[in-house]
């Protein structure tokens, strides 16, 4: 009996716990030679449980697929009728290391992984999948990078890429003629060891997008650690690039961009 899991198209903007919900409820069927026979099937959720990690934890995640694994199984409405599904889950702490060994705890046990949803522990698990042929499910995985079906022939992501912020900005730049830009956006510092940034990556598909994958000299790039940096120090950032750029795409979390837009004001900067 052959479990085929078949994901088209779906690209809708909901939380990561509805799109898992989704995933299971809506997006699976068995082909097999009996489909009223029931078999079982393996799910392993891989995702983190401290909330500063991600904002997609195991305790927001793991309700939503408890509650689709009894609407999949109903006897009478399942998709999968009586059958054993089979939850597992670990905590991968959003961390390259951590990560790639709950996969390994996990992978002999699983006939899908729901998750991971950081893209640091994304990018190996799925390349491992790719051996283990085991499908890898996630509302994660934004990074352009992701695209390469070679390199992760089991994944598929529920909410599309950053390339299509990309598309979206080129398209605004192109619309108002507007072609001196620049980017002022959130990253973490080396020191840190949380590797890139949403906004480093987001930005990145965006650079990408507008310059046809070409260096280009012309777009000025300031970047700052929201955890650390001052009010003086984003001043003399905003006032650096507003004389390069016409136009400042700015990607930061909402407090930051409240203070940046605060501090571009005349009387403040000149």
């Amino acid at each position: 009996m052959r479990l085929t899991m078949h994901i088209k198209h779906l690209k809708i903007l909901l939380p990561g716990s509805v799109h898992y919900f989704l995933i299971l409820h809506i997006l699976c069927y068995v082909q097999s030679a009996s489909p009223n026979v029931p078999g079982s099937v393996r799910f392993s959720v891989l995702a983190p449980q401290n909330p500063e990690s991600h904002e997609q934890t195991i305790q927001t995640i793991l309700p939503s697929i408890e509650l689709a694994v009894l609407h999949v199984k109903d006897p009478r409405y399942g998709r999968l009728p009586n059958w054993n599904i089979t939850l597992n889950y670990k905590d991968t702490n959003c961390s390259s290391t951590a990560g790639p060994m709950a996969a390994f705890d996990l992978f002999k046990q699983s006939d899908v992984f729901l998750g991971p949803v950081c893209d640091y522990v994304l990018a190996p698990v799925a390349r491992y999948s790719g051996v283990w042929r085991i499908p890898v499910l996630t509302a994660g995985g934004l990074v352009a990078s992701f695209e390469l079906k070679f390199e992760y022939p089991t994944l598929t992501r529920m909410m599309g890429s950053f390339s299509l912020v990309g598309q979206a900005v080129q398209s605004i730049l192109k619309n108002f003629n507007w072609t001196v830009a620049g980017f002022l956006f959130n990253n973490y510092a080396i020191t840190t060891g949380k590797g890139n940034s949403n906004c480093f990556f987001t930005l990145s598909s965006v650079y990408k997008t507008i310059t046809g994958n070409k260096i280009n000299n012309d777009i000025r790039q300031e970047s700052f650690d929201e955890d650390t940096v001052t009010p003086q120090e984003l001043k003399e950032k905003l006032i650096t690039i507003t004389k390069r750029a016409r136009i400042v795409v700015l990607c930061a979390n909402p407090q930051t961009v409240r203070d940046i837009l605060l501090l571009y004001d005349c009387s403040l900067l000149f």
